[in-house]
């Protein structure tokens, strides 16, 4: 099968999942630091959990090599603060940003015109280029010539890892779980098309997805490539034409396709529009995640957290620290505001 198909399927998947599972991170942040809501928390280490022991078994098998990225210390933190400044700003991330677009919210639609505009400038001819290369190759840092990675640090086999982070992500899910019944939080109901999807659910979904896009070999070691996909279509604009031999490009039209018609057969497309002052925070927000997930690598929190910490990537968790690191703070200042 070849590119354009596998691509597309991978991104239909992920825009139902997304949408029914109404799944975004800088949800799962805001809902954690003000409510203490752990349910996006809980999709979000599932999909972890199944990503890690999915591709490390891949891997382990021969099906597929891991593919971790690299760690530019300049890109990889600068992007990174950037990505956590758009988040803040647009109050979504690189999938809820699609998954409330393609439910017609006409906001979220101008902050991935903000993504498409901001990865453009940074990857084509636009005048962040030099910036970004300037961030990148020059502060790469590897580790006896390889790619940065925590097991490489470390000097021990992938698997020890894998077998430690298994387990404490496990134990935090059960506390997780003692405190909710703790604290007699209902559990949602919903069927496929109805309602919301449970976290358990969303996760392993999700995980599911990335071992599908990992397996096919097509793409960038997992899911990702999102802002490229936003930028070759914005690009195609002034060359008059979109290549469909591109990963990222058929992904996010899958994406769009996907969470669409999942939308629409559960009832939850409807068109609404920003108030008028919430566009240049959407559209400049938007602008701020496309160049911060350029300049950290193709950075993204699906990326980078969903994809290439569960390889040990030492460029994505220190890029996934500065993401949260930023985002976080801001969510507790606006609300204080």
């Amino acid at each position: 099968m070849n590119i354009l198909w596998i691509g597309f399927i991978v991104g239909f998947l992920l825009g139902v999942v997304i949408e029914r599972g109404f799944y975004c991170f800088y949800l799962a942040l805001s809902n954690f630091a003000l409510t203490r809501d752990y349910r996006l928390i809980k999709a979000t280490i599932w999909a972890f959990l199944v990503t890690m022991i999915g591709f490390h078994a891949l891997h382990t098998l021969g099906i597929q090599k891991l593919d971790p990225k690299t760690f530019f210390l300049g890109g990889s933190i600068i992007g990174a603060i950037l990505f956590g400044l758009g988040m803040s700003l647009t109050g979504s991330c690189i999938v809820g940003t699609p998954m409330r677009a393609w439910r017609g919210q006409v906001g979220y639609m101008i902050a991935l015109l903000g993504m498409a505009v901001g990865g453009w400038l940074a990857i084509f001819k636009g005048p962040l280029v030099p910036i970004v290369k300037a961030l990148q190759k020059p502060t790469e840092v590897l580790i006896n010539g390889k790619v940065a990675t925590l097991d490489r640090l470390l000097g021990i086999n992938h698997w020890i890892l894998v077998i430690i982070v298994a387990v404490l992500l496990i134990w935090w899910l059960i506390k997780i779980e003692r405190k909710e019944k703790a604290q007699q939080i209902p559990q949602e109901k919903s069927g496929f098309f109805k309602g919301t999807w449970g976290p358990v659910f969303t996760g392993i979904a999700l995980g599911i997805v990335e071992i599908i896009a990992f397996a096919s070999g097509k793409s960038p070691a997992g899911l990702g490539g999102f802002i490229k996909g936003y930028a070759t279509i914005f690009n195609g604009i002034f060359t008059h034409k979109i290549p469909l031999n591109d990963w990222g490009t058929i992904e996010v039209i899958g994406i769009m396709v996907g969470a669409v018609l999942s939308a629409i057969i559960s009832g939850d497309f409807r068109i609404t529009f920003p108030p008028l002052k919430r566009i240049p925070a959407l559209f400049f927000g938007g602008m701020l995640i496309g160049i911060g997930a350029v300049l950290a690598v193709g950075g993204c929190n699906v990326a980078h957290l969903i994809s290439h910490v569960p390889q040990f990537s030492i460029g994505s968790i220190v890029s996934m620290i500065f993401i949260i690191g930023t985002a976080y703070p801001l969510i507790k200042w606006k609300a204080k505001g």
